[in-house]
């Protein structure tokens, strides 16, 4: 018997969608407040300072001067 995973796609998709949408949100956030991101990188903590200029990538360690 086939397994009906349309539902299962259906919220894994909505699921992606909305961890894109909070990723995009606290980049902004951190650009707006001058504060980092802690994210989880090579398997430790660490914090990357968005880019002033959001097409600029964003740099590890440092604030963007």
């Amino acid at each position: 018997m086939p397994r009906d995973v349309t539902d299962a796609d259906h919220s894994l998709r909505d699921i992606e969608q909305a961890l894109r949408r909070a990723a995009a949100n606290a980049e902004k956030l951190a650009r707006e407040t001058g504060t980092p991101l802690v994210l989880w990188q090579d398997g430790r903590v660490v914090e990357v300072w968005p880019a002033i200029d959001s097409s600029m990538p964003m740099r590890p360690g440092q604030p963007p001067q």
